[in-house]
């Protein structure tokens, strides 16, 4: 190492000592100083990498100029480890469906609120409407939301106008061990169709975490 830079230094004096001759070959003369420099900078910098104990993140050395992959590689350990992370912390998730999303020329239809991986725990529910589903002659209307076997809430009332009060519940189960499940809405209306509905808005809001 000691020997590789010694030679490129000594390369560098010679240069500097024909520094007068410049102005005949100026460009190329100040190329040819650059690369060296980057030759030196190389020389002397090259360093065997140390990592952190935990995670192996790699340590730059004082002056390492070569550190590029290592930096990217550490970005993408930090990434992954967030998102496991992330999939590990319990969050509340936010859904918004409407009439016109549950309509059609039938008594129920459903909704998929999201697909959520295999070992997915559910742990609460909170249900509000910010507008009334009404419309025709529909006299009754209710929702359901469940990730089966799960059922996260049973008959919310959605006919009724909306109130400060929403209606939830704590649940724990976990709906499928092996295979990703979905997490359903499903309406349930009486005395008219679904597609005879001309209002109504709810916010179902999810809290669950996936199991490492």
């Amino acid at each position: 190492m000691a020997s590789a830079t010694g030679e490129v230094l000594l390369v560098l004096l010679v240069l500097n000592s024909i520094e007068g001759l410049r102005p005949l070959f100026f460009k190329d003369f100040i190329m040819c100083k650059f690369l060296v420099f980057l030759l030196v900078s190389s020389v002397s910098f090259a360093q065997s990498n140390t990592y952190t104990t935990n995670y192996q993140y790699a340590k730059p050395n004082d002056g390492s100029t070569s550190f590029g992959d290592s930096i990217r590689g550490n970005w993408d350990k930090a990434d992954a480890q967030f998102k496991t992370l992330n999939d590990a912390v319990s969050s509340w998730t936010k859904y918004t469906v409407t009439y016109a999303q549950f309509s059609t020329a039938a008594a129920t239809n459903q909704v998929v609120l999201a697909n959520v991986p295999a070992g997915t725990v559910f742990e609460a529910i909170v249900v509000n409407s910010t507008a009334a589903f009404t419309g025709g002659s529909i006299s009754a209307y209710t929702i359901d939301v469940d990730a089966s076997p799960v059922s996260l809430i049973s008959s919310y009332d959605a006919f009724l106008a909306p109130t400060t009060t929403a209606s939830g519940q704590s649940v724990y189960g976990v709906a499928n061990f092996q295979s990703p499940t979905s997490l359903i809405a499903t309406a349930n209306s009486s005395g008219g169709n679904l597609d005879t509905a001309t209002a109504g808005s709810v916010d179902i809001y999810v809290k669950f975490q996936t199991l490492p």
